[in-house]
């Protein structure tokens, strides 16, 4: 069988030297697949990270990355077997694959594995935010009339 190539070791050293941006082709799909992976990243952990967990959210998405490609290459394998008779052995990408597979755990692990809540806020207390609670809001107004009996929409009384 001849020697084939994964191209992990190429690519990881791309990186290393150029940085993702420039390593991997932004138009391939591969660094679109990365980057959706990190948008839901950043979504589930929430808008606003620390420095610290942008840096690890770039690494898991990093490696994320390499995973997928080493992942695609095997799946392409007629076998993840090597040798012949009883000196067959595992490829030894398998190995390098399952370190990576342990540092994108250790890298879930460190940026929380629960997905965060989104802090909403009620429309009330968006708007006396947004424009200040001095100001009477429609919604106040509107409430202020129902509560005192009046009804504003049917405009007279029911005397007959």
């Amino acid at each position: 069988m001849p020697k084939m190539k994964h191209g992990l070791k190429a690519l990881q050293g791309r990186v290393r030297a150029r940085g993702i941006e420039d390593a991997v082709d932004r138009r391939s799909s591969g660094y679109r697949s990365m980057a959706a992976f990190r948008d839901c990243l950043i979504e589930d952990l929430g808008e606003d990270l620390s420095t610290q967990k942008a840096a690890l959210v770039d690494l898991a998405s990093r490696c994320w990355l390499y995973l997928s490609q080493v992942d695609s290459w095997l799946m392409s394998q007629p076998s993840i077997l090597q040798g012949r008779g009883r000196q067959k052995t595992l490829l030894p990408v398998l190995r390098e694959r399952q370190q990576l597979a342990s540092h994108f755990e250790s890298l879930m692990s460190r940026l929380g594995l629960e997905k965060r809540e989104k802090n909403i806020t009620d429309l009330k207390s968006y708007v006396e935010a947004r424009y200040g609670a001095e100001e009477a809001s429609p919604i106040e107004a509107e409430d202020q009339t129902t509560d005192d009996g009046e009804s504003g929409a049917s405009g007279g009384s029911d005397e007959g």
